[in-house]
């Protein structure tokens, strides 16, 4: 019968069980938000991968607050103590996963994707410690753009060794074609 419903993926009834096994399994620490984090709808969570980023945080995360829902950091195994600095009020999920012999920032970012198929959200944007998205493009998204839209662009900056300093050797095009 096709009629029928058994299992709805969207409401994955069984997400605390499974991120718990998959952090577990991926993952040396981790710590998450309230117990009901996972039952909550987000519009956006940012997605961000981080390694010996300690002179990005916390400022990047308070940054980042007025922009989404929720925010989930995977951390590389940093060794200068950016795991004990992430703190913020929309930190949905942190995790400290075991360090490879090299860096694969691909393996990395399917990680975040994976922790956050957990999650009932809308969008998700990657972002990395040293980008912080520029007031001067009018980044306010309309909630109908979030609603009706399948991909938007945004206009970032990248921060290079110091927030006040930023590269401009990165070709970029604006997403409004200036």
């Amino acid at each position: 019968d096709f009629t029928e419903c058994i299992y709805d993926y969207r409401e994955n009834i069984y997400a605390a069980e499974l991120l718990s096994e998959y952090l577990e399994n991926n993952c040396i620490q981790y710590e998450h938000g309230s117990a009901n984090m996972l039952a909550e709808k987000y519009q956006i969570i940012i997605l961000m991968p981080v390694y010996n980023e300690k002179r990005h945080m916390p400022a990047v995360l308070k940054h980042l607050e007025e922009y989404c829902d929720g925010i989930i950091v995977l951390d590389d195994e940093s060794n200068d103590g950016t795991y004990d600095l992430l703190k913020s009020e929309k930190l949905v999920l942190k995790a400290k996963k075991r360090r490879d012999q090299v860096f694969d920032d691909l393996k990395n970012r399917n990680m975040l994707l994976d922790m956050a198929s957990f999650f009932s959200v809308k969008w998700l944007v990657f972002m990395d410690a040293d980008e912080r998205f520029d007031k001067r493009w009018g980044l306010k998204i309309p909630q109908q753009d979030l609603e009706t839209e399948e991909a938007i662009c945004f206009y970032l900056v990248h921060l290079w060794d110091d927030e006040n300093f930023y590269r401009s050797d990165i070709p970029e095009v604006s997403p409004i074609g200036v």
